[in-house]
C-alpha cells in the first residue's frame, strides 16, 4: 500500500472517515491490522486457532498477530522470493508457532502467468500491473501458480484469513474454496480505484463472498492519496468479512443473535448449498410476479362475486 493518509478503523470512526476536511488525522498504516485489533478490542475472549497471512511481504502482520494472540499457528505465504530472508527471519522469531512458503497463488494449481516484481519497492507486486511508476519499466517474469487450497490443506484450523495480494482476490479465492468452508474471517485490501491494471474491484470481491456465506463486517484503514489514486477521496481500504454460519464465531455475536443484511434470507441457502441458493433466487425472482397473480385472483373472483348478485337481483325483480 501506499504511504498516504490512513483512517483508524471505522469501530473508532464513523462520520470522520468520510469526511475529506483538511481536519483528517495524518498516521501510517499499523501493517493493515487495525480491523483485527479493533475485533480483538470488541472480543477479547476470542483467539484464532490458526491464521493464514497471504502477501506477507517481510512478516510485519504475521510479527503483529504474534504479539496480539502470542503463539497462533500462523502461515505466511509470499509471492515474491526477494522477501525470503525475512520471512526466515520472522519464522526464527517466533519458533514453531509460524512457517512461510513462496508461491503465487491463484485459482489453479499448475498455471504459468506473468508476475510483476519490483525489489526495489518492495510492496505491489501482483499478476496485476501496478498504476504507478514504480512499474514502468518492470518486465514480468513467468511464475507458476499454486492454490491455497492446496497449500494450507494440512492446517487443521484456518479461523483467519489475510490477504493483500493487489488485485488478485478473486484469484486466490477462487482457489480458496475448501479453505473458505473452514474459515470465520477474512480481511482483505480492497480497491474504489483501479490501482492495479484489470485487478478485482471491491463489489467483484464481495459478490464471491457473499456467495460462501460471508458478510461485511468492519472496515479501516482508509487510505487517501491523490497522487497514487488521481483522487481525493478514499482509493484503498481495509475490509473484515466473517461467516455466520461458522462455529467459531465470537460467543457475544452468537448471544445477541447478530443478523447482517440479508443473512436471515440465506441462511437457509448457505446450509443446503448452491441448489437452494438457486432457489432461494428464484423464490425473490418470482415474488413480484406472484403478487400480481393473487391480484388478478382476488379481481377476478370479485367480479364473478358481484355479477352473480346483479343475476340474482335482476332474476327477483322479474318475479
Amino acid at each position: 500500500m501506499m504511504p498516504s493518509v490512513i483512517l483508524p478503523s471505522i469501530s473508532h470512526l464513523l462520520i470522520a472517515t468520510f469526511s475529506l476536511s483538511s481536519t483528517i488525522p495524518h498516521v501510517h498504516a499499523d501493517n493493515e491490522i487495525a480491523v483485527l485489533r479493533a475485533f480483538h478490542q470488541a472480543y477479547p475472549e476470542w483467539k484464532p486457532r490458526g491464521v493464514v497471512d497471504v502477501g506477507a511481504n517481510k512478516g510485519g502482520w504475521t510479527t503483529n498477530i504474534q504479539q496480539l494472540f502470542p503463539n497462533v499457528t500462523t502461515m505466511m505465504v509470499e509471492a515474491s522470493p526477494f522477501n525470503t530472508q525475512h520471512l526466515e527471519e520472522t519464522k526464527t522469531k517466533f519458533g514453531g508457532a509460524v512457517d512461510y512458503r513462496i508461491a503465487l497463488l491463484s485459482s489453479t494449481d499448475g498455471d504459468t502467468v506473468e508476475f510483476f516484481d519490483n525489489p526495489r519497492t518492495n510492496t505491489g507486486n501482483s499478476m496485476f500491473q501496478e498504476n504507478s511508476h514504480h512499474f514502468v519499466n518492470v518486465k514480468p517474469q513467468r511464475r507458476t501458480t499454486s492454490k491455497l487450497d492446496t497449500l494450507v490443506s494440512s492446517m487443521p484450523h484456518i479461523d483467519y484469513l489475510k490477504l493483500d495480494v493487489q488485485g488478485a482476490e478473486l484469484m486466490v479465492l477462487s482457489g480458496a474454496t475448501e479453505t473458505l468452508k473452514r474459515t470465520t474471517c477474512v480481511q482483505l485490501e480492497v480497491s474504489i480505484i483501479e490501482y492495479n491494471k484489470g485487478g478485482a474491484c471491491w463489489y467483484e470481491i464481495e459478490s464471491l463472498l457473499r456467495q460462501h456465506g460471508f458478510f461485511l463486517y468492519d472496515m479501516g484503514d482508509l487510505t487517501r492519496n491523490e497522487v497514487a489514486f488521481h483522487t481525493k477521496a478514499v482509493g484503498q481500504l481495509d475490509v473484515l468479512y466473517i461467516r455466520p454460519s461458522s462455529d467459531f464465531m465470537p460467543q457475544w455475536l452468537v448471544d445477541n443473535k447478530v443478523q447482517f443484511c440479508g443473512s436471515s434470507r440465506e441462511a437457509m441457502a448457505i446450509r443446503g448449498g448452491q441448489d437452494d441458493v438457486a432457489a432461494v433466487d428464484s423464490m425473490c425472482a418470482e415474488r413480484p410476479q406472484s403478487r400480481l397473480m393473487l391480484v388478478g385472483l382476488v379481481t377476478f373472483l370479485a367480479g364473478y362475486f358481484v355479477g352473480r348478485k346483479k343475476d340474482r337481483s335482476m332474476g327477483m325483480k322479474k318475479n
